[in-house]
């Protein structure tokens, strides 16, 4: 195999070419052979959709960036950050619930910044109809008395005219909260304590704290089940500390019943926050659906792909990049333990096979790069 250095010469794009032919029947044995047994059943599927709950203020809120009049929560270099590893993560597409076309502030700067994405059809909205009007009149009740009610505007968001469009099967996020809004108050209930901790300081004549707790559902009639509004219809004081317990409780359930109707993923443990609201991928429901952003960004620095992601690729690069098996292959290994260690070590022995100091600059260099590693991982 000859040494190739990866610059912007016509040169050494030649290098890449004649280089690639001498691993592809390495390549070839990596995907018949063990390897590509275990990334069949990786629980990672690329398949699923991401759905994007980096944006949603809600989750921004309790991780530390507050929901203010007309001001973005996340820097757009957070988000644009967040949508490449998001690009990078699926075979799929990206899914935002229609709220976000409400309820987001800057949500019109951030997707006029993907507008390259949407136009290959990469970003749908998600509802239980198409109708961005009719979904808005109906959630103006929702957030009724409360003075950010995103809903009242009168224009529908132009904005929403070029996504696509993504069914949801749940009629409410609301109604799916709500249902399991008792079984989180049981004993064994992820509120249990939270319960008990509102008994401690229960005044006397307000009730009996679980018959009260009980019927926040039905007290809420219809509104948002949010923090905020929670709060409101609970009759004593709730702390801050219980605020925040029952805060991550409904995004977490928010999160479950969008993962589970839309067989989507998300990405957590980004650099500017975890996001996860407490959900991991070790088993169960949301096995393979908790993606590492800060692992996948990790893999791209070994790669030297860090600054041609985010800084120089256009969104028809990336998604060109994301779409190669063997992209998809280091992907998958950059979730699990074992697969990052095998990954490593891939890294360290392609590196013979490059002269000089990589820079990738082009889609042609992170593809030639993606697979030199790929074809080596049969040898770890």
């Amino acid at each position: 195999m000859s040494g190739a250095a990866i610059s912007t010469s016509a040169s050494s794009v030649q290098a890449v070419s004649t280089t690639r032919d001498a691993y592809v029947a390495g390549r070839d044995m990596y995907f018949n052979g063990a390897s590509a047994h275990e990334a069949e059943h990786s629980p990672y599927d690329r398949n699923r959709p991401v759905f994007v709950q980096y944006l949603n203020p809600e989750i921004l809120s309790y991780y530390g960036y507050p929901v203010r009049p007309d001001t973005a929560q996340l820097s757009i270099d957070n988000a644009l950050h967040a949508t490449r590893l998001a690009v990078l993560a699926t075979d799929a597409n990206l899914v935002i619930p229609a709220s976000y076309l409400f309820e987001v502030p800057g949500i019109a700067t951030v997707l006029s910044r993907l507008g390259g994405l949407v136009s290959l059809d990469q970003v749908s909205y998600c509802s239980p109809v198409r109708d961005i009007a009719w979904y808005g009149e109906r959630k103006v009740a929702e957030y009724r008395g409360d003075p950010r009610n995103p809903y009242t505007a009168d224009a529908v968001p132009a904005i929403a005219k070029d996504l696509g469009w993504c069914p949801r099967r749940s009629i409410s996020t609301a109604r799916d909260i709500g249902s399991q809004w008792n079984d989180a108050l049981g004993d064994r209930g992820e509120l249990g304590d939270i319960r008990d901790s509102l008994s401690a300081h229960w005044p006397v004549g307000v009730g009996e704290p679980e018959r009260e707790l009980r019927a926040v559902p039905d007290r809420l009639a219809g509104q948002a089940f949010i923090g905020r509004f929670v709060r409101g219809v609970i009759p004593v004081e709730v702390r801050p500390d219980e605020l925040c317990r029952i805060d991550l409780f409904l995004s977490k359930v928010y999160l479950l019943s969008y993962l589970d109707d839309l067989d989507a993923m998300i990405l957590h443990n980004f650099h500017f926050g975890d996001l996860s609201c407490g959900l991991r991928s070790g088993g169960g429901r949301v096995r393979g659906r908790v993606v590492s952003a800060r692992s996948l960004d990790r893999v791209l620095g070994w790669l030297g792909l860090k600054c041609f992601v985010h800084h120089l690729a256009s969104w028809s690069d990336l998604v060109r990049l994301r779409s190669s098996a063997e992209f998809g292959t280091l992907a998958t290994a950059s979730q699990d333990s074992g697969g990052v260690e095998r990954l490593r070590r891939a890294v360290v022995r392609s590196r013979r096979f490059m002269a000089g100091e990589p820079e990738v600059r082009s889609v042609e260099q992170a593809e030639f790069v993606v697979g030199l590693v790929a074809g080596s991982l049969h040898d770890v």
